[in-house]
């Protein structure tokens, strides 16, 4: 028929028409499980920021090596209704550092993991 079959849905989330805009995941905040860092791209995010002066060293990214451009708490807000009424609630990332370039902000799992956090299903458990 002319259309492509893709093997999975990831598969086919990576086609080009598929993929969220780039102002979209800037705004989002993925769970990494590889990632010893929690990073964020905005610093609105950040509610004590403390800027780079050389404190900071290189740090890896799937990109190659960058020096980020600062650390602070990272603070996100997540709301959603049930039923008609509202909920929201707050996740802190203390010592997130700040890479403006970075395309999706990550909560790393690894750090998540060390503090006696974990997930259950869908889920965080804080310790």
């Amino acid at each position: 028929t002319g259309k492509q079959a893709y093997k999975t849905a990831y598969e086919a989330a990576l086609k080009p028409k598929n993929r969220p805009s780039s102002q979209y995941l800037k705004n989002c905040l993925l769970y990494d499980t590889g990632s010893t860092l929690h990073i964020v791209n905005q610093r609105r995010f950040l509610v004590d920021y403390e800027p780079n002066t050389g404190q900071l060293g290189m740090i890896s990214t799937g990109g190659g090596p960058v020096r980020p451009e600062g650390i602070g708490t990272a603070v996100f807000t997540s709301s959603w209704v049930v039923e008609g009424r509202r909920y929201s609630c707050e996740l802190c990332l203390q010592q997130a550092v700040y890479l403006p370039k970075i395309d999706v902000n990550i909560f790393s799992g690894i750090r998540h993991y060390n503090n006696g956090g974990r997930l259950m299903g869908q889920r965080l458990v804080d310790s």
